[in-house]
């Protein structure tokens, strides 16, 4: 999503999925993929094992001039969530329209650690679901279609 503060444009982004590091198309190990070395260079990283065996990367750098932070949890339950931020840049006139991501490092971390996120749902929630939400039609393509 775009953060505006009436001052220029941000982005943050979460996201919740299963693991892929394990994925044969992925052939970096979990290991590797949680490891400062493995991202490049950064302004400040730092990876964790927490006591539950889930894998913690904190990290902010730069391309450019503008700033990128973020926070990647593979907990445990095989779950993964990330959440990150970018000041933005206009690419055109190649200056920072932001001096700093509107979200902390420590709040990209509670973000990612918080207990509410979840990958699953049970299947009442499921069925419940399933009643009060209808599949996406392009309302565009639709309206687009000669008439006879």
């Amino acid at each position: 999503m775009t953060y505006d503060n009436g001052h220029g444009s941000a982005t943050i982004g979460v996201t919740v999925g299963p693991d892929w590091t394990s994925d044969p198309k992925h052939p970096a190990g979990t290991d590797d993929f949680y490891a400062c070395a493995s991202r490049g260079p950064m302004t400040s990283c730092q990876s964790t094992v927490l006591p539950d065996g889930s894998r913690l990367l904190v990290w902010e750098g730069r391309v450019f001039a503008q700033i990128q932070r973020g926070a990647d949890l593979l907990r445990a339950d095989g779950v993964r969530i990330t959440a990150s931020t970018t000041s933005l840049m206009d690419a055109r006139r190649e200056t920072v329209l932001t001096e700093q991501p509107p979200v902390s490092l420590e709040k990209l971390e509670a973000i990612v650690r918080a207990p509410t996120w979840t990958a699953r749902i049970d299947e009442g929630e499921a069925s419940r679901a399933a009643t009060t939400i209808a599949p996406y039609r392009d309302q565009r393509v639709a309206s687009a279609a000669p008439t006879p």
